[in-house]
């Protein structure tokens, strides 16, 4: 989708202000205003309004926020190739798929995690290890 500016000044702000209060997440490197015809449409509320709903459109300048992080893999890729490995249709490749990014999170992102254990040992200590930084950002 396209990003409008006020959305992406959100996005900006929130994840140094989370970065500030010790919260892992990627950093905005720049924020970029896309001038010219790039403008969309975006739902907004009139000064009368008093629903919940927006009631008009504005037309609204695009922006591109560029991130960085150590590393960009999320469990929710890990999540998705888990999905199609545990299709009832999932093909080999599939499966072959799903271990291979979590060899790749083991490899890049635990490393720590049970080193020279048995592959099923290491991905239950990685288990393990994400089900403790969780508890912790969570509980604050």
């Amino acid at each position: 989708g396209r990003a409008v500016l006020r959305s992406s000044v959100r996005e900006f702000l929130a994840s140094e202000a989370m970065h500030h209060f010790g919260v892992e997440t990627t950093r905005a490197l720049s924020l970029v205003v896309s001038e010219g015809v790039d403008r969309v449409q975006r739902p907004w509320y009139s000064s009368g309004n008093r629903s919940s709903d927006p009631d008009q459109t504005i037309w609204e300048s695009c922006a591109i926020t560029t991130r960085v992080a150590p590393s960009f893999l999320r469990i929710g890729h890990i999540d998705l190739f888990a999905r199609r490995a545990r299709s009832s249709s999932a093909s080999e490749q599939q499966r072959g798929e799903h271990r291979q990014i979590v060899e790749h999170a083991l490899f890049r992102e635990f490393a720590d995690c049970a080193p020279g254990e048995v592959f099923e040992e290491r991905v239950a200590a990685m288990l393990r290890e994400v089900a403790g930084r969780l508890s912790v950002l969570i509980s604050g």
